[in-house]
């Protein structure tokens, strides 16, 4: 999960209070760096690196399938790397609510489709590709 360093164990109404904290939250930062914590751009290298590495490892023992129990920020990224076409104007509408995910379909390294599995939070469109 990404670092978000002093904003860490704080409530969204208490990260609205910080100039910075709205412009994150509003989605108005391309790569925020989180003062004691991660940018944006670590935390895709790392993400990106973790995810390669499974693929690989998945396909080289020959397993045909995976469970990954992943945050929420996690599943967004991993959402917009495989799928970039197909991101939404608001990136976090990715999120799926707690205890959802996606079923992501990969063949030969490459994602080709996807499934949500359980819900989005209120007020969004299911997803499905």
């Amino acid at each position: 999960e990404i670092n978000v360093g002093k904003y860490e164990m704080m409530t969204v109404e208490e990260i609205l209070k910080d100039e910075f904290g709205r412009d994150w939250l509003g989605g108005r930062l391309e790569d925020p760096h989180f003062e004691g914590g991660d940018s944006f751009s670590g935390f895709y290298a790392r993400v990106t690196e973790g995810i390669e590495a499974v693929i690989n490892d998945c396909r080289s023992k020959n397993i045909g399938r995976a469970i990954l129990v992943i945050h929420g920020a996690v599943i967004t990224f991993l959402m917009r790397y495989f799928f970039p076409e197909d991101e939404p104007e608001d990136i976090w509408a990715w999120t799926p609510a707690p205890g959802g995910g996606y079923r992501i379909d990969i063949e030969d390294g490459r994602a080709v489709s996807y499934e949500l599995i359980g819900e989005l939070p209120t007020g969004q469109v299911p997803r499905q590709r």
